[in-house]
């Protein structure tokens, strides 16, 4: 189960995230200067999935149009090479050009649907 986000002044144990003993003792941080998720999981070696969706976001918007691009034709030939080897699964008789045929086939209906 992912640990909850710290919030400033709520009275939990920054290391462990268990309420502390004493809630008079809880260190106190104005909410203005709080750490963001980000910044907690990088202290805490720790990546959430929300941290890891804003951390890549922000890297995209940092790359231009092209290496955008470059990525998604990569995405798109690692997805293809993994429908090329179910389809080997499926249909070990196939030859290398039945497997294409059969790759392109899958490519259509996805459009289709």
């Amino acid at each position: 189960m992912p640990t909850p986000p710290l919030q400033a002044g709520t009275g939990r144990d920054r290391a462990s995230h268990v309420p502390s003993s004493n809630p008079q003792s809880a260190l106190r941080i104005p909410k203005e200067r709080a750490l963001s998720e980000i910044g907690i999981c990088i202290i805490r070696k720790v990546m959430t999935a929300t941290a890891a969706l804003h951390k890549q976001i922000e890297r995209y918007r940092i790359m231009t149009g092209e290496e955008r691009l470059a990525i998604a034709l990569d995405l798109h030939e690692v997805s293809c090479d993994i429908a090329r080897e179910g389809i080997r699964h499926d249909h070990p008789e196939a030859d290398p050009a039945e497997v294409e045929r059969l790759l392109r086939r899958r490519l259509e209906l996805s459009r289709a649907g």
